[in-house]
């Protein structure tokens, strides 16, 4: 990325999957790589679009590759498959007109539309006073009786809580390690 940056100018293109966005349509890991590789695109091109550089996440639907023989199932069972020469064919037309997010053409563009406004309006509801807030109950970061509430609180690694003054990452919670803290 620096060479780009450096230039001001780059693309990065990632592959993703529907799946990032609807996760119960096909579990566990491979959707929750899939809503990573999402999630940094758009942090990405957040962070980094200003500077010239554009990345673009393309959500691919079921496609013909070999994933399908690997894995046991006859792509032609699926309904709606893409070829792959398709999918390659979208990605560039969406790259054409600078999208972050690319997938397969909805038969109501509305419901995107919809879908992005709604999660850009959520933003503003979890952050400031009365940001979301999630229960992790008996956890208690020392120091503060609130104990670890927020997202952040327990997860990031510089988080800290709002009423500490150290990071929590690295510290023991409940005589427990903190995540990436051996015990």
């Amino acid at each position: 990325m620096p060479p780009f940056l450096h230039e001001g100018s780059g693309a990065i293109i990632h592959v993703a999957s529907v799946v990032a966005l609807a996760p119960e349509i096909f579990p566990g890991i491979y959707a929750a790589t899939k809503s990573f590789v999402l999630t940094c695109s758009q942090g990405l091109q957040a962070e980094r679009g200003p500077r010239g550089l554009h990345v673009q996440a393309v959500l691919s639907a079921a496609t013909r590759t070999e994933i399908w023989e690997r894995s046991g199932r006859n792509a032609d069972d699926i309904k709606d498959v893409m070829e792959v020469g398709a999918l390659v064919d979208a990605a560039l037309v969406g790259f054409d007109r600078r999208e972050t997010i690319t997938t397969r053409p909805l038969p109501a563009v509305g419901q995107w539309e919809n879908f992005d406004a709604t999660r850009h309006a959520m933003g503003s509801n979890f952050t400031g006073e009365h940001g979301a807030m999630l229960s992790l109950p008996g956890l208690r970061l020392r120091g503060s009786a609130e104990g670890a509430t927020a997202i952040g609180d327990y997860f990031g690694p510089t988080a800290t809580h709002r009423n500490a003054r150290e990071p929590v990452l690295g510290r023991r919670i409940n005589g427990h390690a903190a995540p990436g803290q051996s015990r």
